[in-house]
């Protein structure tokens, strides 16, 4: 049994050992950047308030600054903690795919439980450097995405996203099939598409478990 952790793996290297494809059009994909939301009057101020203290400082900010300063305010503010679910920050996971050990820290991640994250649903993975990447954060999220693709056996599909300093893309893996968003920029008026694409995962969740209720 070979082991390798998260941030070993090349996007081609998962591609070519797990039989993965990254397709043009994923529907789910498509239906979760379609995602409409409405902010409030709250909501709409400290985003512009994270937004300008973005602008003036992502160009200086190291990798911890940058989760510190705007992406945990960010997902503070989306607000992933319920009954049912919760966010986990540097969490450890791993699962054996064929004759690997996927395995590593989740930078921040959606799943079910309370203290112990147990049902997994989302994996975000933060980088600060927007030119010049000496690893492929791609590759990295899409290891941990397969190893919660393997923890859930297979049944959902999985959602995730990288950051490369201001910009932000999004990734939904189903069966051996993924695809990946254009970039979606921060300092602009993308931040309220990824503030809207950020809440509806939570609507796609909530589906997930109440399936799973159901079931």
């Amino acid at each position: 049994m070979k082991e390798k952790t998260f941030k070993n793996w090349y996007t081609e290297d998962l591609e070519l050992t797990f039989g993965i494809e990254r397709v043009t059009n994923l529907a789910l994909l498509e239906e979760w950047l379609a995602a409409s939301y409405q902010r409030n009057t709250k909501e709409q101020e400290r985003l512009q308030e994270i937004q300008n203290f973005l602008r003036q400082k992502v160009d200086f900010w190291n990798e911890e600054e940058l989760k510190f300063y705007f992406i945990g305010q960010l997902m503070f503010l989306v607000n992933y903690d319920t009954k049912k679910y919760n966010s986990f920050v540097e969490r450890y996971l791993s699962a054996t795919i064929q004759d690997y050990t996927l395995k590593g820290r989740v930078d921040f991640m959606v799943a079910t439980g309370r203290q112990i994250p147990r049902a997994p649903y989302f994996c975000l993975h933060e980088y600060k450097k927007e030119q010049g990447i000496d690893s492929d954060a791609l590759g990295q999220l899409l290891a941990a995405m397969l190893a919660v693709q393997a923890v859930n056996n297979n049944k959902l599909p999985v959602y995730g996203t990288y950051v490369l300093g201001r910009l932000w893309f999004f990734v939904v893996l189903e069966d051996n099939k993924y695809a990946v968003s254009l970039a979606y920029d921060a300092t602009k008026d993308d931040l309220f598409d990824i503030f809207s694409i950020l809440q509806q995962l939570k609507v796609i969740i909530e589906g997930f478990i109440e399936k799973e209720e159901n079931s």
